[in-house]
This record gives C-alpha cells, sequence and structure tokens, in this order.
C-alpha cells in the first residue's frame, strides 16, 4: 500500500501533487500484480440515444456520444477544456455519462412552462466531482428543445481576468472589460446565431460619437458593432441583455459556471488601492441584473453551477451552497433548488473504467483494482481521468 500513499497525496487536494505521468507510472505498478478477468463483459457502457431529453432512470451510469454538431455550435463552450483530451476524443467522439443530478434538473426542465414560477437550479459538490458536466448536460438537452442558451462559461474568467480592467466611459464608477466582453459576444452569437438574427432593437443605440444601431435592426448588427470596435463591448453586452429580456415569446436557459464568483472577490483593485467588488465591474452588474425577480430574465430557467478552484479556500468554509454564495448570493437566487452532483457511486465508476477500457485503458478489471481505484481517487471523476486516459 505504500503506493497508495503516492497517490492520496498526488490526488487530494490541498496536498503534494505529482505530474500525471508520475501518477500513470504508479498505477500500473499497483495493478500489474493484480490478476484480471473482465467483469460483467455483457454490459453495454454506451447507449444509442444520444439526445439527453429522452434519457431515463435506466440509463444511468451509461455514457451517451455528443454529436459533432452540438459540440461545435454550443457545448464547445461550456465543456471544460480537460474533457477533450480524456480517452475516446482523439478518435473524434466525445461521450457523456448519464447522471442523477442533470437527470434531476433536465425532468424539471421538461416540465416547465413560461408563466409559471421561475425554478433555479444550483449545482454543488466537491471539486472534480463533475459540476461543470451535469451544467453541460443540461445545456445540451436545452439546446436539443430549441431554447434560447444564455450562457456565462466561466464567472472567473472575468473577476480574475489577467487582460486587466478600465474605467467606463459611460457609466461612473464601473469598470469596463473589453477583451472579456467581446470574447462572451463571440460565444453568445455562436450558439444562438438563428435566434439573434431575427430578435430586432427596439431603439435607436449610440456608440461613442460617430457609430450607432438603429431601431428595427438585427442584434447580429449590435454584436458585430461591439466585435468591430472592442471598446464598444462592455455596452454592447448591456444592450444585448437589455433586449433579451424583452423578448417574451422566447424561452431561455441561463445558464452560469462557476456562479458564485459573482458574489465572492475580484483580482483588482481601483486607483485608491481599494478592492474592486464584482458588481463594478460592468459585465457581472450586465448579469446579476438578470436575476431580478421583477425587471430581471422572466422567461427562464436558471441553472448554475459552484466552483472553489479559482478562489482561495479560505475565502470559504467549505462547498456547500451557503458558504460559497454568501446572504447575497443566495438572496439573489431564492428560492432555489440545491442539487448536489456527488462522487461516483461504485456502479459509476465501474461503468466509467469499463468506459475507457475501450477507449485506451489496457488493463483488464477486476474487483481489486475497481477498489484500489475507488479509494485512490475518491471516487472523483477528474482524479479517475487523471489516471484512466489514454497513454
Amino acid at each position: 500500500m505504500a503506493a497508495a500513499g503516492v497517490f492520496m497525496k498526488s490526488l487530494n487536494p490541498g496536498r503534494t501533487c505529482f505530474s500525471q505521468k508520475v501518477i500513470t507510472q504508479n498505477i500500473w505498478r499497483v495493478f500489474s500484480s493484480n490478476a484480471a478477468t473482465k467483469r460483467n463483459p455483457e454490459i453495454s457502457v454506451v447507449i444509442q440515444e444520444n439526445d439527453p431529453n429522452q434519457h431515463s432512470n435506466a440509463h444511468l451510469g451509461h455514457f451517451y456520444r455528443l454529436p459533432e454538431s452540438d459540440v461545435s455550435n454550443t457545448l464547445l463552450h461550456c465543456l471544460p477544456k480537460r474533457f477533450f483530451k480524456r480517452s475516446g476524443s482523439e478518435k473524434g467522439n466525445l461521450y457523456l455519462m448519464v447522471r442523477k443530478p442533470a437527470l434531476q434538473v433536465i425532468e424539471q426542465l421538461k416540465g416547465w412552462t413560461p408563466g409559471e414560477p421561475q425554478p433555479k437550479f444550483v449545482f454543488y459538490g466537491e471539486p472534480g466531482c463533475g459540476k461543470t458536466l451535469s451544467l453541460s448536460q443540461v445545456v445540451h438537452a436545452a439546446m436539443k428543445t430549441g431554447m434560447f442558451i444564455l450562457l456565462v462559461p466561466s464567472v472567473f474568467s472575468w473577476v480574475h481576468s489577467k487582460n486587466g480592467i478600465q474605467l467606463s466611459k459611460s457609466r461612473e464608477n464601473r469598470f469596463d472589460q473589453p477583451e472579456e466582453s467581446a470574447k462572451w459576444l463571440k460565444t453568445i452569437r455562436d450558439i444562438n446565431t438563428d435566434y439573434l438574427s431575427k430578435i430586432t432593437t427596439s431603439e435607436k443605440y449610440t456608440w461613442g460619437k460617430l457609430d450607432s444601431t438603429g431601431k428595427g435592426k438585427s442584434l447580429l448588427n449590435v454584436i458585430d458593432q461591439g466585435l468591430k470596435r472592442i471598446d464598444y463591448a462592455p455596452d454592447v453586452v448591456g444592450v444585448v441583455l437589455k433586449e433579451l429580456k424583452k423578448e417574451s415569446s422566447l424561452k431561455f436557459l441561463f445558464a452560469v459556471d462557476e456562479f458564485n464568483g459573482f458574489f465572492g472577490k475580484t483580482s483588482f483593485k481601483d486607483t485608491k488601492d481599494k478592492w474592486i467588488k464584482p458588481k463594478e465591474l460592468s459585465i457581472v452588474h450586465h448579469f446579476t441584473k438578470l436575476l431580478d425577480a421583477d425587471k430581471g430574465l422572466q422567461n427562464a430557467v436558471m441553472v448554475f453551477a459552484l466552483s472553489r478552484t479559482g478562489i482561495q479556500r479560505n475565502h470559504s468554509k467549505s462547498y456547500e451552497v451557503s458558504d460559497l454564495l454568501g446572504q447575497k448570493g443566495e438572496s439573489a437566487v431564492t428560492p432555489l433548488t440545491s442539487v448536489r452532483v456527488p462522487e461516483y457511486s461504485m456502479h459509476e465508476l465501474e461503468m466509467c473504467l469499463k468506459f475507457y477500457q475501450e477507449n485506451g485503458f489496457s488493463k483488464e478489471l477486476n474487483s481489486d483494482v475497481i477498489k484500489e481505484i475507488a479509494m485512490l481517487t475518491g471516487r472523483r471523476g477528474h482524479d479517475v481521468d487523471l489516471i484512466c486516459r489514454s497513454r
């Protein structure tokens, strides 16, 4: 069990980290002495149904393939980068496991109609257990039903941006992030081009001294203005969201990863050396306004994922919703349904290992190997991926 000690150091948060190469080398050393016999070879790991709206409890633990067009149009913007490096993806195929947290939200999504109380869901749990993947699965389901996907892929990339900030030219005591605003405009254009080409402005908007967008122009024209002149991008974000709030005929999914970043700390200071609050950033201000019960985004299901990955651990006591959101964050989304994303069950772990085995995991599996991996990884999907990724 000496090797196990090495893995506990390398995979547990807050302890010494070793390279992936070291992890992989040691895991094979641990398992090389195990007499291997395949387990449950009759189990089909991958299901044919690739629409998450058609999944049920019978599919839990199985994998489904993400259609390439769905990935390039939408899921590319919300799946974590490491997901594209996992086993199987090198063959041009991407797969997600059907898990209970996402399935629970998708069922509520299918049953909701505009005019009913607005549902809000928050994915939470320990790092590496699949909150972003659960959010992505919900996004996939919403996309399949034709909802407008209002996606924020990473709040931490805004509040801790390396691109810096500048004083807003249009709002006093506000700070703009032109680069981050332009990135988001491109994201929303890529995902919702068809809708944006049909939605038109309700009034004329002026950008600077020379440029303007007239009433009745498509939101694609507005977005293009922000992409051509990046200094306009922060104000363009505000205009796009303002116009979307007026679209009573559309059904929205407002999906935000690292949602607690809206209510935490930033990495920026003002000219007086005072820490800037997230709400003082123009882009954060625009999006948190959507949460207002009366003046915010009305015809929307709101699904958020929390994270401790991009914050100092001493800023929150735990991964619980109340600790990560704080009083202001909780009050902004109350009432809400908290959905915990747990570590893999033993069934999910076995199905995951079988999937990896079929895509480059060269060792056959037996109960001892599965139990060993469960202990070394804590059954966290991210850590299982580290040691089982194709070499």
